[in-house]
Formats: structure tokens, C-alpha cells, sequence
């Protein structure tokens, strides 16, 4: 639970994803030295509430296992201290009485928001303190102690002695400093006497939050002037220090101006390093422990304190890109170091206590500059270096440029680089380096002092003038001229991954009930109400529905409370479209619900109209979709004594904000629903006026409109198991309460059957009379129909039309008249990159002037279509009037002429588009089926007709399935949401559950091999099939039955799923290996599941993965035969090893795979019954590689120690898996489910064995921003010299575009 903004580098410059979020966020930095810096201020006044206050930082560790205060106050002898404390907990702490102590340690490099918001006026003890670190309030203390209900809180108010301050940086008892800050400090702020829990402030006016991938979120930061402000409002002694004036570091930007005064600070302690824009600085993680602890000057200069230590960057450069550093000799204590240098990323712990460049084979590879001219060193060797003439001394800065798109490195000196290098021309390189390895920036110290710059400052904490030199992107500060298409690893040069992790792993804990259920990510409940009809209201026809209450009526309930709850779903942006109104005759009383663009702005109102005034509550028309339904709630309570509660507004179950308060004085006023007057649904009342032009043009469900009752939105709606949407919940049945004169439109009750569509199905009898205003047309049966929140079904799209007329629910389109421009209209729904779709299509034209249809290209935005669907700009079509087709523009096969039948009907055709065989075929009037064979390239396709020019323009009618359309051909479906897979999520394709309670087995399942087939990944069974176990595979979950080994009452399981394809296929034929296989894989190219048949003859195969690269592990196992162990390839081991995943033994030498490599196509088994199978065994196989921002394979070697191997994964991790491959071990499992934060004691499963999981000491691994570092005295998982195995999957990897702090 960290906030690193620059966690993927690896991905740079072969990454195409989203920009980086703005770096300009907070402009600046501090950083303190952990000895003599702090900011000091006394309170010149005290607070106006001593009870409560509310702090927020952002701050970067540069220091670890050491106590250090972020802020502290001293008052009165009683201390207030925001601290970290020796074993890396956090805490707050009051007066030494009311201490909060986390469980959760806080060990990473990356940047923690710290916000306490402290309220002791709260009855639960509870509540009076609360602590969120990166916008997530923690829970789990090992020691908790709150202040005294109503107590003043100690050491921040104006009762101070001259003795006693506020510190931000250190804390004072009033005779001596203690727990100096070594690391970052950016963006602080207190506010007085407010806090969260009086709902002065939400965790949101302190981080703001920026979407990645298709699931993910995560907190950035505000601006600074955001949260001055905030300061500004509360007045008194809140401040706000954004460190921007080096001159005044103390400085308050609110306007209070409670200044601080730097001690033992300059402006060489002001940084750009900041949580918005990230620069590399040496780890605290990675390095030898002693050469560690010297580091200062943030964490930029590394004084050597012994020979040939080194340590590293916090950023690893990847495997591409072209990168730039500069390092300056702060002191030259003529012994000899090594300056400057690379090293492989992966063996950088084996490194810390030697030179950059020792023997390969050692130390891992490496290459640095010597300080000694003329050479530099690797693999143990010195090389010389012309132009490289003298020593290195003490005020030279060396330059360092690393091309790692063409495996070259470049040093040079104070402005020249050796060997006549030119870099940015690629020419004069010190020397190649090894291409496809993963290089990380260090030194190696010596006993000199160096300082080093990735772009942060160039006058290396002011030892010289500013060189101001940027790179290509303008970022950095550099002293010299950086080689032209180089860069600096700032967070802000770099791109997102293509894919993200989050969006394809997904851990899941549940709880066993014993009975079905369905389980992952969704919070599981039983889906029990299905909306049946709705009304389509259209603006043509400008049908309405009305009801006059009267005195003869039961009295209204209340004048002043109702709630109204519908599901609407969008046809048009015409303005004057009302959906419920009332009004007296003098139209001087009005309830008014329409939308309308009165302020600018398509909006949907909530209008008290009164004598003289409008009181509107306001939303934006975005809220509404074309595409989906949206549930809209009101709550109107007008004589609230909270101006902002007389009118709320839920959409989707999320509360709205409305951008007109006007609604907030309709104080103690009459809101005229349910007067004696008229009521129209689909219009603006009253009829006397005759309006004509604002009828409603919307598909409406599920309308509840109660008298005097105040309902929440969770009464009308919840969110779905599955794909986590808001879904209708059946209120009649289940609360059922409407007041005296309420109702209930169902629109159930076609025209002509009983009370028609106003039948009111509340009970109370206030049925609404089927209407229409003058010009417009009656009601008919066809307008009421099954396009509903349960059964969302495709329409025509007015956002996707070139020109023309949308009516009926855009299901009918008339072009109008065309002269020489071809016109398109689109459907709103994409056809789905599988599986089989059809519509029906009606011409309605009249003469022959037909027009086509087909499919076409949706494009990637919301705009008119401009191009003709059968052009050669990527789309496809097909000419139905004169029989003949086009392709991509191109003439294809003729067909049948869609003309009229022979009793003069309208003509129709079925089309069905089977995108698994890339077909196309057509019906014309129900006759023979025709084909044509498109070549689509584009995912976003769908439907589309077409006009032709003419006077009359072309017209159609358009059935998705909701006028009652079925597809005449079998396996085909209409384009409605029960046919397609949610593609914001996908499905769930490889499942392992594992009991944490019990000594259950590991249960393994996956869609191709189906569901109820379970394997054991510590048995060596053969497959088992139970129908109680995985039921279906679902979006981020699977459905379970009653299983005891998935879901006994009352114990804990733990489901790990890896996520595939936006629809649950069961695999595609491979014909790449010498056997045929089935395989699904991801898009993101890091995982696939392959089964095959051994052939009979059995023998050595190769087989098809289905990946875009050779896989780099391969876990295997033989479904068939009893007493087969999971061989496991993996490439860490290399071709002649292989290990068992169901036993502990150490990798073994033996031709499991041919001793052949993967290739970027096939895998090779040996002829072996448990890599291969026996004649006509089932197998099945896992296959991984490593994808930035989703997956790695890698390993690292042991040290046994708690401060072991650093390990970068470019992600923080969801899923880690390692094994040491030299010896005996288990497998060891830690995932962020069952181990949500790092601790001392760790829970793992291990994959080998049915025990329950547990905790351990000496297990440690911490889940970091970045990566994970191992922590564990235990030969099992870092066994000193050891070669371990991991394979990680992603939770965020963003590149510094998305710190890995989500919520979903």
C-alpha cells in the first residue's frame, strides 16, 4: 500500500498505454537529512475547537527500521507525534495514552499519503481518531488507545509555552530533538477545528483519483492550490507548505500565513522530486546495508564507507530505451572506486558487497567506469578508454548515456564523452553491452563520495552552478547537454504499460456456506427480480400518459416528502423532453422532472416551480446512455433543515451533486406532487396549454413515484453478482410502500389489455390514461416492449449517424433526402470479437430506392459516421438493391435482390454475422441463406444500414429482439446483454481454490478442460470430475456448488484466477507443434492453457502455446493416468531441468523437454507419460511468460537474511510464487488477499502440500510498489547462494503513470 508513480520502467519506449497523469501536480519537494533539518512554528493563537484536526502529507522514506516523526507538537508537557517507528509501523501517537500502532509495516521506496483526521467529540472511542494512508483508512492496530471523549488534543492549538512547538520533521520535548525525518516531505497541511468525521472534508479533498486498465483505479495527488484552499477556508492556525520559494521553505500558501522556520535547511533541501513527478534516487532496499546508511542528501549522495560496496537505483532502466545520467565526484579520498555503472537488474543482491563490473559469473554482469584512467570494468577486466586520460577527481562530473535499443554505452567528463562517443548518432561507444538483459543504474563508492543526478538538480545539492539542460520531453535538470533522443527516467517521460494486471489476476477470499454460490470479485447475493416490459415514449408521436387527482381522492400523504425512482434509457439530446411533470392550470404550481439545456448545457432538472422562482436540482445529460439503462432516484424532502438534503438524486445507486443549488431554498414550501392537478408521464403538464414540442423521446421502466416516504436508491437497485452493474430490485414485493397516493408504472399492460400502459401496479388504483398530443399518434402494442434494465437490448445510435432521423425508440431511421451523399446509421452495440449475432431489418421505404446493409467500423469515438459503410476505409458492407456486395469497397459475389414479396409487403432481410468463421450471410423476404466472407481487421464493429441517394432517401425498421425478432437460423443470438459477455471484465479461465481452514486439496480448474474437472496441485491423481465444484465461469468468479474441498460451511477459501477473453470459450485448435492443441489466450500475451491428446503412437511432440513469445515457464500435468507427478519447465533452470510443482524437489537433469528452448511458437516434451502423456492420455499445461504491467518470470539468488534480495517486478504484485530451484523446497505462495499488507508474520500457502495456510517469521516477503523484497531467514524461500524461481502476477504496473494504490 504504496504510492510509487514510476513503478514499470521497464516497458519505456516499447509501451504504447495511457499519458502519464499530470506532473504538475505538486510542483515541489523537501528533503531532510534525519540529523539537524526540521521546520519549527509556535501557535500564536488558539484553535476555536481544540477537538478537532486534520493533517495531510505526502512523504518519501528514506530510512528504514529507524524511528522518525513526520509531524510533532509539544503543549503543556503533553506530545502529538505522526511518526514511524523502529520495526517500520506507523503511528500516532497523543500524549503517550492514546497511541494507534499499525500491524502493517511500511517498508517501500515509493511516496505514502498520511492523512489523520482526529474528532474526540465522537461517542465511539472508535471513530475519535482515524489514520488513511494512500486514501485507505487503516483498520488493524497491534496496540490502539483513543482520547478521552471531548478531550483537547495536545500539542497543535495556541496553548503552547515558549518552550513549545510544532515540528514538521522532528519531534521536541522542550529540552532535546528526537526522531529526525531522513526522507521526503511534500504538500503539508493541518487544518483546525474540522475533521472528516464531522463530514468537513472527504478522503477525496485530499487525493483525487485517475482510472487505468478496464478495473483499476488508484489516488494522485491533489493540486497544491487545492488543498491550500482547504487550509484558507478552515483559517486560524491551519497551513499549507507546498516548498515552492527555496528561499522561504517554510512558507505558508494558505492565506493564514502561519509560517514555519527552516533549522539547518537552505535552498539545496528544495526538490522537483515530488509525488506527481518521480526521479530515480538511490534504495534504501537495494544496496550493501552499511554503504546504505551513509547515504544523504535524499538519498543522492553515497559516501563510501568501506571497498567496493554498491548500491542501486530505485528505477530499473528494462530492457529498451535511451537513457541519461550524470554523477559528480563530491570528494576524492585517493582510494581508488568504482564511479558509475550498470548491472544486470536481476542479480543486483549478489553485488553489494563488490564493484560494478566483478566476475560475471560471481556477481552477475556488470559495467562501470573505474575512476582510475583509463579504464572501465567488466566481467572482472579492465578495458581502456580512449580520450580517458586522467583520474577522476574530486568536482568532475561524469556523463553516463545508456542505449539500450541498440546495446551501447557511453561515458564521458564534464561535457565530452570518451572515445569521441556520440551517442545520439551512435557512434564512439565505451563499449556493447548484452542485448535483452534488464539494467539497473548503480555505484560503487569505494571510500570516495559520489553524487549522483538523474535529473532532479543539476548543482548537485548547490556544490555548482545549474546546468539547466533538459531532455528530448523537457524534463530534467541536467549540467550538460543530454544526447539528442535520450532521456531521463522521470515519471513524466514514460507511457503506461499496454495492459494492466489488475484487468487478468484477481485473488478472491470467501467464506464456505455449504450450498451454491458464486464467488470473486463481486460482492455474491442471489439474483431474484427480472423487469419484463417498459414503454417506449417517442417525440414523433408524442404519446404521454396522464392522470388527474382530484378531491373526490384519498388525501395525499405529505406536501413536503416523496421519493421517485425510475430506469430510463436514453433515445436522443433533443432539448424539452419531459419525463414527469404536474401542474395547475395557471401553470404558477409545478413539479417538473425533464431535460433541457436552460444553463448552456444538456442537463436533467428536478424543478420546484413556484410563484416566481424555479428551484432546480441539476445533472449532467452524461449520466444518461443510449447504450444501457440508467436507475435514477430522487429524494424530496423540502422542509429538511439541511438546505443541501431537500433534493437528492442517485444515479445508479451513487449519489449525485447537483450543479445548480437553487434547490436548497425551497424552504417549508408546498412541492405541488400530488395536488389536485394534472400528472403526465412523457410530457409537460398541463394539457390546457397545448404544448406540442415536449413529449419525451426515451424508453422508460419501473417508474415508483411514493407519497410521503424517503427510500434509499439500495431500495430500488443492487449491484450485480456478475458483472458488478446496478440492477433492478423488485420494491413492490419487497417493500412495497407507496403512501396515499403513489404509484407504480410497470408498463406491463399493453393498450387495450385492462388499464393499458398507465395501469398503476401499486395497489393504490391511480392508473394514467394512454395519450397523445395533438399531431402525434395513439399508443400501440408494439410500444411496450422487453427492451428493459434486465434485458438491455442494441438500438440504432443517434451518436452514429452521418444524418437522418431516429424514431420508435431508434428502431426506425429515415434518412430523408439525399443527393448525392451516401448516409450511414450504426448500431450502439459492438458485435463481439466471437461467437454468432443476428438482427432483422425491415425496409420500409416506399418505391425501390432501398439503400444496403451490413456491418461496419464503429470508430473509437461518439461522432456521426461520415463515411460510406461499403468504402475502403477499413468497413465492410452489403448491396442488398441490386444484389450485388462490396467488401472493403471492392465488388463481391452476387446475391439475391432484396426486393418487395409478391403481396407487396415490405421487404426484410436477416442478417447473421458469425465472427468465430468470419462470415457474413443474409435472408432476403425468408428465402435461401447467401454467404459472403468478409476480412475484418477492426474489433469494433457492428451492425449498419445504409441509404443511397434520392429523393425520397431510404427508411428502415430495425428488430434487435425486443419487437420479438428470433434469429431463424440456430446457434445464432440477437445483440442483447443476456447474449454478451461483459467485456468490462473477463472471464474467468484458470481457477485454484484452496481451503485456508482445512488440509484440503489444492482444487484446480480451468474452461478448457471444463467445468467440474478438478486437479490437484499437490496429488499426483488423475483427474476427477464433481458437478459440485466450479459450476461456471464467470466475470472475476466462478460458481461453486456444495463441495467439501470448495465450500464447506464456515471455513475460509482463498480463489486465485487468472482472467481470459470477454467470452467463456473453451479453447481454438493450434496446428503449430507436430500435435494439434487446444488453447485459449490472453490478448496480453503472458498466459495461455493448452491441452492435447497424445497420439497413439505416444513419442516426443512439439506444441503449439498460443503466445506471442517463447513461454519462460510451463507447468504440466497428465489428466489421464494416476500417479503422474507436474513437471514444471522453467527457463531460469534451463532445457535440461525440470522440477515437479507437486513435490520439493530440487530441478533435475533430464531430457523432459527435449533439452530444446520454447520457441515464439511451440513448446517441445520428451516422450514421457507425465510431460507428453502416454497414447491417447489427456493432458493439460500452463503456460507463462513475462508482460509489463501483468505478468514476470524471473529468479534471484538467496542470502539468508531479513534483508534479502531485492526483486523488481515493474508491478506491485498480486500473486507471487517462488521455489528454490538448486535444492529441496516447497513452493510458497503469497498473494495480496489472504496478505493485504506487509507485516513481520506473513501468510502463505504452499502449492505442493494440502496443509492449511499460515503465518510465519521467518517467510517474509514484502509486496512492493514495485516488486518484492525478500525478507526471510528461511532456507525454503532464500537460502544463501540458492538460485529461487518466481512467477508474479500484477496488482498495477504503470510506469509512474499509475501508482499502485486501486480501489474498484
Amino acid at each position: 500500500m504504496v504510492f510509487n508513480n514510476s513503478i514499470l520502467l521497464g516497458a519505456a519506449g516499447q509501451s504504447t498505454g495511457q499519458a502519464p497523469f499530470d506532473p504538475t501536480l505538486i510542483g515541489n519537494s523537501i528533503w531532510l537529512d534525519g540529523s539537524a533539518d526540521f521546520l519549527n512554528r509556535q501557535n500564536g493563537s488558539d484553535f476555536s475547537n481544540r477537538k478537532e484536526v486534520t493533517l495531510s502529507f505526502w512523504v518519501q522514506r528514506n530510512k528504514l527500521a529507524s524511528q522518525q516523526a513526520i509531524f510533532a507538537g509539544l503543549e503543556g508537557g503533553q506530545g502529538f507525534i505522526i511518526q514511524f517507528m523502529s520495526g517500520d509501523t506507523f503511528q500516532l501517537h497523543l500524549n503517550g495514552s492514546a497511541n494507534l500502532t499499525t500491524n502493517a509495516v511500511f517498508r517501500d521506496i515509493g511516496w505514502y499519503h498520511i492523512l489523520v483526521s482526529i474528532d474526540t467529540s465522537q461517542a465511539l472511542s472508535t471513530d475519535r481518531s482515524k489514520v488513511y494512508i494512500n486514501g485507505e483508512q487503516i483498520t488493524s492496530f497491534s496496540s490502539a488507545a483513543y482520547p478521552s471523549q471531548d478531550s483537547n488534543i495536545p500539542g497543535i492549538s495556541g496553548q503552547m509555552t515558549s518552550s513549545e512547538n510544532m515540528r514538521i520533521g522532528n519531534y521536541n520535548n522542550s529540552v532535546s530533538n528526537f526522531y529526525f525525518w531522513k526522507g521526503y516531505i511534500a504538500q503539508a497541511c493541518m487544518i483546525e477545528s474540522k475533521s472528516i468525521q464531522q463530514g468537513d472534508f472527504a478522503v477525496s479533498d485530499f487525493l483525487d483519483t485517475s482510472t487505468f486498465g478496464t478495473n483499476g483505479s488508484q489516488v494522485v495527488p491533489k493540486k497544491d492550490s487545492d488543498i491550500a484552499a482547504l487550509a484558507s477556508a478552515a483559517g486560524g492556525n491551519s497551513f499549507c507548505l507546498d516548498f515552492g520559494d527555496s528561499s522561504d521553505l517554510g512558507n505558508d500558501i494558505s492565506s493564514n500565513n502561519n509560517d514555519f522556520t527552516p533549522t539547518s535547511m537552505d535552498s539545496s533541501n528544495q526538490t522537483v522530486h515530488t509525488p506527481s513527478l518521480q526521479f530515480p534516487v538511490l534504495n534504501v532496499l537495494n544496496g550493501d546495508p552499511s554503504l546504505v546508511a551513509a547515504l544523504g542528501y535524499g538519498n543522492r549522495l553515497a559516501d563510501g564507507v568501506s571497498p567496493w560496496d554498491s548500491v542501486f537505483a530505485t528505477k530499473s532502466m528494462g530492457k529498451s530505451g535511451k537513457y541519461y545520467y550524470e554523477v559528480r565526484m563530491a570528494l576524492d579520498t585517493g582510494s581508488n572506486g568504482f564511479i558509475a555503472g550498470i548491472h544486470e537488474e536481476s542479480t543486483t543482491s549478489k553485488n553489494w558487497s563488490n564493484y560494478i563490473g566483478n566476475t560475471t559469473s560471481t556477481y552477475g554482469l556488470g559495467y562501470a567506469l573505474y575512476t582510475s584512467a583509463p579504464n572501465f570494468y567488466t566481467n572482472g577486466s579492465p578495458t581502456a578508454l580512449t580520450g580517458y586520460s586522467s583520474d577522476i577527481a574530486t568536482g568532475d562530473i561524469i556523463m553516463m548515456a545508456v542505449d539500450l535499443d541498440n546495446n551501447k554505452l557511453y561515458w564521458g567528463r564534464n561535457g565530452t564523452f570518451f572515445n569521441s562517443g556520440d551517442p545520439a548518432n551512435g557512434t564512439g561507444e565505451s563499449t556493447t553491452i548484452q542485448a535483452d538483459t534488464e539494467y539497473v543504474f548503480g555505484v560503487s563508492p569505494g571510500t570516495e563520495h559520489f553524487f549522483v543526478n538523474f535529473g532532479q538538480d543539476s548543482t548537485f545539492g548547490g556544490e555548482t552552478t545549474a546546468g539547466g539542460n533538459t531532455d528530448a520531453n523537457g524534463v530534467g535538470d541536467f549540467k550538460y547537454t543530454v544526447p539528442t533522443g535520450f532521456q531521463c527516467l522521470a515519471s513524466s517521460s514514460l507511457t503506461a504499460p499496454d495492459f494492466q494486471g489488475i484487468d487478468y489476476f484477481d485473488t478472491t477470499l470467501y467464506e464456505g456456506n455449504g450450498q451454491n454460490q458464486r464467488v470473486g470479485d463481486f460482492v455474491p447475493f442471489t439474483d431474484t427480480y427480472t423487469v419484463d416490459k417498459s414503454a417506449m415514449f417517442d417525440d414523433g408521436d408524442r404519446r404521454y400518459l396522464a392522470r388527474t387527482y382530484s378531491a373526490s381522492d384519498t388525501a395525499r400523504s405529505s406536501n413536503s416528502q416523496a421519493t421517485i425512482s425510475y430506469w430510463i434509457k436514453f433515445c436522443s439530446n433533443g432539448a424539452n423532453q419531459w419525463i414527469f411533470s404536474n401542474s395547475n392550470s395557471g401553470q404558477t404550481e409545478r413539479f417538473l422532472n425533464y431535460i433541457n439545456d436552460q444553463s448552456g448545457q444538456q442537463s436533467i432538472y428536478m424543478t420546484l416551480d413556484g410563484a416566481g422562482a424555479n428551484r432546480d436540482f441539476e445533472i449532467p445529460i452524461s449520466k444518461l446512455s443510449e447504450q444501457e439503462w440508467t436507475n435514477i432516484v430522487y429524494n424530496i424532502d423540502v422542509d429538511n433543515s439541511t438546505a443541501a438534503d431537500k433534493i437528492k438524486c442517485w444515479v445508479n445507486g451513487v449519489q449525485q451533486t447537483s450543479t445548480d443549488t437553487s434547490y436548497q431554498s425551497a424552504s417549508n414550501a408546498d412541492y405541488f406532487l400530488f395536488d389536485n392537478e394534472e400528472h403526465f408521464i412523457g410530457n409537460l403538464a398541463p394539457a390546457s396549454a397545448g404544448y406540442t414540442g415536449f413529449s419525451l423521446n426515451s424508453y422508460l421502466a419501473e417508474m415508483h413515484v411514493l407519497d410521503g416516504q424517503l427510500k434509499a436508491p439500495t431500495d430500488f437497485g443492487q449491484v450485480d453478482t456478475s458483472t458488478n452493474r446496478w440492477v433492478p430490485k423488485d420494491y413492490k414485493t419487497n417493500v412495497g410502500a407507496y403512501g396515499n397516493r403513489g404509484f407504480y408504472m410497470a408498463f406491463d399492460n399493453a393498450t387495450g389489455t385492462g388499464n393499458g400502459v398507465g395501469t398503476d401496479s401499486s395497489g393504490n388504483g391511480f392508473n394514467f390514461t394512454e395519450s397523445f398530443v395533438s399531431g402525434g399518434s395513439a399508443w400501440a402494442a408494439t410500444d411496450t416492449v422487453t427492451d428493459t434494465p434486465s434485458q438491455n437490448f442494441a438500438t440504432l445510435s443517434s451518436k452514429r449517424k452521418s444524418a437522418g432521423t431516429l424514431s420508435e425508440g431508434n428502431l426506425s431511421y429515415d434518412s430523408g433526402a439525399a443527393s448525392s451523399t451516401t448516409l450511414n446509421c450504426l448500431a450502439t452495440m459492438p458485435i463481439p470479437s466471437s461467437g454468432k449475432w443476428a438482427v432483422k431489418i425491415i425496409n420500409t421505404t416506399t418505391g425501390t430506392n432501398f439503400g444496403s446493409v451490413g456491418v461496419g467500423y464503429m470508430g473509437t469515438t461518439d461522432t456521426p459516421v461520415s463515411t460510406d459503410v461499403n468504402s475502403t476505409t477499413g468497413t465492410h458492407g452489403v448491396y442488398f438493391s441490386a444484389g450485388t456486395t462490396k467488401i472493403n469497397g471492392v465488388s463481391g459475389p452476387t446475391l439475391s435482390t432484396w426486393k418487395r414479396p409478391a403481396d407487396g409487403a415490405n421487404p426484410f432481410v436477416e442478417l447473421f454475422f458469425d465472427r468465430d468463421a468470419n462470415t457474413l450471410k443474409s435472408k432476403v423476404n425468408g428465402g435461401s441463406l447467401e454467404t459472403i466472407t468478409p476480412t475484418l481487421t477492426e474489433k469494433q464493429i457492428t451492425f449498419a444500414l445504409i441509404a443511397f441517394a434520392g429523393s425520397t432517401g431510404s427508411q428502415y425498421e430495425v428488430d434487435f429482439g425486443q419487437k420479438g425478432y428470433t434469429p431463424s437460423e440456430s446457434g445464432f443470438s440477437t445483440l442483447n446483454q443476456d447474449n454478451l459477455d461483459d467485456t468490462a471484465s473477463k472471464i474467468t479461465a484458470w481457477a485454484w481454490i484452496k481451503n485456508q481452514d482445512a488440509d484440503d486439496n489444492h482444487m484446480l480448474f480451468d474452461r478448457v478442460r471444463g467445468i467440474g474437472e478438478d486437479i490437484h496441485s499437490n496429488s499426483t491423481n488423475a483427474e476427477a470430475t464433481n458437478a459440485n465444484t466450479v459450476q461456471r465461469f464467470l466475470q472475476r468468479g466462478v460458481q461453486i456448488g456444495n463441495d467439501t474441498e470448495v465450500n464447506t460451511a464456515n471455513e475460509s477459501y482463498t480463489l486465485w484466477q487468472w482472467l481470459l477473453g470477454d467470452s467463456a470459450t473453451t479453447g481454438s485448435t493450434n496446428s503449430n507443434g507436430s500435435l494439434n492443441t487446444s488453447v485459449i489466450a490472453a490478448d496480453a500475451g503472458h498466459f495461455s492453457v493448452v491441452s492435447w491428446t497424445m497420439s497413439d503412437p505416444a513419442g516426443a511432440k512439439t506444441l503449439g502455446h498460443g503466445l506471442p513469445g517463447p513461454p519462460e515457464l510451463i507447468i504440466i500435468k497428465n489428466r489421464t493416468d494416476a500417479g503422474t507427478n507436474w513437471p514444471v519447465y522453467a527457463e531460469v533452470a534451463g532445457n535440461t531441468k525440470y522440477q515437479y510443482l507437486s513435490t520439493t524437489a530440487a530441478a533435475a537433469t533430464f531430457n523432459m523437454w527435449q533439452n530444446t528452448s520454447p520457441t515464439s511458437t511451440v513448446f517441445s516434451v520428451s516422450s514421457n507419460n507425465e510431460a507428453s502423456g502416454s497414447a491417447n492420455d489427456e493432458m493439460i499445461a500452463y503456460c507463462f511468460r513475462s508482460v509489463p504491467g501483468v505478468c514476470k518470470v524471473g529468479s534471484f539468488t538467496g542470502n539468508f537474511d531479513h534483508n534479502g534480495p531485492y526483486i523488481h517486478l515493474g508491478f506491485k504484485p498480486a500473486w507471487y510464487m517462488t521455489k528454490d530451484v538448486s535444492t529441496t523446497s516447497s513452493w510458497y505462495i503469497y498473494d495480496s488477499g489472504n496478505y493485504p499488507f506487509n507485516s513481520t508474520s506473513v501468510f502463505h500457502t504452499l502449492a505442493n502440500t494440502n496443509g492449511a495456510g499460515g503465518a510465519g517469521a521467518f517467510n517474509e516477503q514484502d509486496f512492493l510498489s514495485d516488486g518484492v523484497k525478500n525478507r526471510g531467514q528461511n532456507n525454503d524461500t532464500n537460502a544463501s547462494g540458492s538460485t529461487f524461481l518466481y512467477l508474479a502476477m500484477a496488482e498495477i504496473g504503470g510506469n509512474g503513470t499509475l501508482p499502485p494504490v486501486y480501489s474498484r
